[in-house]
């Protein structure tokens, strides 16, 4: 008797009419990650946010953020972080850093990140090895 196990990442790549608007891409998209709420004991007014990608010119790593203050974080729409630079990784093993930054945000002292993974190949699919998330105060 034989058996073979068979699995697929889930990875797509759909298109929002609204590039900024995290929560209706969320049912379109098959494969993200949320971090938990960070609480910070002092307030801060900016976000610094470090990946470190794996991906294809054809592939997509959007990163979203959500502050708050007096724990409604869950009241909160998701923000779109675009990338300083943006590099493409030829081959699986080199992971580039991207730095992501938003200044002036009304103060908080709790935030969300997530990650949206965007592709077409799930063989050659995008990956994150690192995230640092740095809230900043008094920018």
């Amino acid at each position: 008797e034989n058996s073979v196990v068979v699995a697929s990442l889930a990875l797509n790549k759909p298109s929002v009419d609204n590039e900024n608007d995290a929560d209706m891409a969320d049912g379109k998209v098959a494969s993200k990650i949320v971090t938990q709420t960070i609480r910070l004991k002092t307030t801060a007014d900016s976000l610094r946010i470090f990946t470190t990608e794996n991906k294809l010119e054809t592939d997509d790593i959007e990163v979203y953020y959500r502050t708050a203050i007096n724990r409604d974080l869950e009241t909160k729409t998701w923000t779109k972080m675009a990338p300083l630079n943006v590099a493409v990784s030829y081959d699986n093993e080199t992971f580039i850093e991207h730095e992501r930054r938003v200044d002036d945000i009304t103060e908080f002292d709790e935030f969300q990140i997530k990650i949206v993974l965007k592709g077409t190949n799930s063989v050659r699919r995008p990956s994150i090895k690192e995230l640092r998330a740095i809230a900043v105060a008094g920018q």
